[in-house]
């Protein structure tokens, strides 16, 4: 008990001391490691997360722990649904058949389903019902700052996030940090979203994952593959998800662990095998570092069989390479 104590203060500390990783941040502005060369995606709610109201599929369901609201799995725009999903599990037999207004659970779970179905003027306008009877409601403040952030309505989603952070007692500061680091980083202040999404790990367990992955994907863009690991491996014996082995493969590679690299990325591919870039690092372990031409060959198909024009420059490079084993193998 002691031995898993002192890891877990070692842990914190590491996260804690981010001076590296900001120095990082202003040095390496220009690097991406894991993104195309388009600059930052446009954020924007994805494939609908339930059908019904309220919905079983998110209670107990480690694929709805959290949920990214950008394009790509390899972004920053993660946001967590913990908290929701234990009020629903605690609430599940007064929720069905129950549409009171009094039954704040209920209508959280509908303006998050609202949320992710892009019917953002619809989520707001029942996030306002609920204030107009709980005016401190925090789940509803959120909610309405969170559409407000999907609409791109930035700082009037800010200003909502920022009255929420005046009550350090909220027992949803985990959330409500980790928005404000999206906040951030969408203005472009990166270094101040990284910190936001640290104080969102320091805040709540229940919102780690999507905080992690945050903190880890930003790092990830600068190069920084140790900020990424140490941001992700506390999370890989408790989610079996893509994107947590994704991004520890990726932050094993930059900080030259090839075999950790190899072994994450493998699992990201056994759980995800259509996204390219999981192919493209494995091909390159494969064939610089193990010099395994065969295998690195296939991993380089899989990677071109995928169509993403972001990656165009890759795609020709990974043909040169091709082309090399192939003249070396018919030689």
């Amino acid at each position: 008990m002691k031995i898993k104590k002192i890891n877990k203060l070692k842990e914190l500390k590491e996260l804690k001391n981010i001076k590296s990783f900001v120095i990082s941040l202003f040095l390496l502005s220009a690097f991406s490691a894991c993104t195309s060369t388009k600059g930052l995606q446009e954020l924007k709610t994805t494939q609908t997360l339930t059908r019904d109201v309220p919905s079983e599929s998110l209670c107990g369901s480690e694929r709805y722990f959290f949920k990214s609201i950008i394009n790509g799995p390899d972004q920053v725009g993660f946001i967590s649904l913990n908290k929701l999903s234990k009020a629903i599990q605690k609430h599940r037999k007064i929720l069905v058949g129950v549409k009171n207004i009094q039954n704040r659970c209920y209508y959280n779970l509908l303006i998050l389903n609202l949320l992710v179905k892009g019917r953002t003027n619809e989520a707001l306008k029942w996030g306002r019902k609920i204030l107009t009877n709980f005016p401190q409601a925090v789940l509803a403040r959120y909610f309405i700052a969170l559409g407000y952030f999907l609409k791109n309505q930035i700082y009037r989603a800010e200003h909502i996030i920022e009255s929420i952070l005046t009550n350090k007692n909220s027992p949803h500061l985990g959330m409500v940090y980790n928005l404000q680091g999206l906040i951030k980083y969408k203005r472009g202040d990166h270094v101040a979203a990284a910190i936001s999404f640290k104080e969102s790990v320091l805040h709540s367990l229940d919102y780690q994952i999507a905080s992690r992955l945050n903190l880890a994907f930003l790092a990830l863009r600068y190069g920084d593959g140790r900020t990424a690991v140490v941001s992700l491996k506390y999370l890989a014996d408790k989610f079996d998800v893509y994107e947590v082995f994704y991004g520890l493969g990726l932050g094993y590679y930059l900080v030259a662990d090839y075999e950790s690299a190899f072994r994450f990325l493998n699992k990201a591919a056994d759980i995800n095998s259509h996204h390219s870039l999981t192919y493209y690092y494995l091909g390159l372990i494969s064939y610089n570092y193990f010099k395994e031409s065969n295998k690195a060959g296939d991993y380089f198909e899989k990677f071109l069989k995928i169509k993403d024009d972001a990656y165009y420059r890759k795609y020709r490079e990974v043909s040169r390479i091709l082309n090399k084993i192939k003249v070396k193998k018919n030689g």
